[in-house]
């Protein structure tokens, strides 16, 4: 069996994905449909068919999340795309981020500016419009 090219390289992967705790929260609550408050979270394993994080809870016990990648990832160059889309995904579903539509009028004409806005949670820092 051919050694798995994700985890062969989780180690800069949980290194990288340790600046982006918010991330790893949405990843947690979102597809490791974890209710409870989730005070930090840090990641543990990824390889192409899941990643586990170990959530800190509020009260300070942890929680090992298993967080499946389906479809898996192919290879290496699938993880940040992946990565990116299931962050999209689950602050968007969790209401950490939305799209609000600004219409406008320049020379006569109406035309609408779309913008995502994030909305701040408890342990991501405040976003801004763009």
């Amino acid at each position: 069996m051919a050694p798995d090219p994700v985890a062969e390289k989780s180690g800069f992967l949980r290194m990288y994905m340790s600046n982006h705790p918010d991330t790893l929260v949405a990843y947690a609550k979102w597809f490791g449909k974890v209710k409870e408050v989730i005070t930090s979270a840090e990641m543990t394993a990824i390889d192409c068919n899941s990643m586990t994080l170990t959530c800190t809870m509020k009260g300070g016990s942890k929680k090992e999340v298993r967080v499946p990648i389906e479809p898996p990832l192919s290879g290496y160059e699938d993880v940040k795309p992946r990565l990116l889309e299931m962050k999209a995904f689950a602050q968007e579903g969790l209401g950490m981020v939305c799209l609000y539509v600004t219409y406008h009028t320049i020379l006569d004409k109406p035309f609408a500016l779309r913008s995502k806005l994030r909305i701040s949670q408890p342990l991501n820092s405040p976003g801004t419009p763009g």
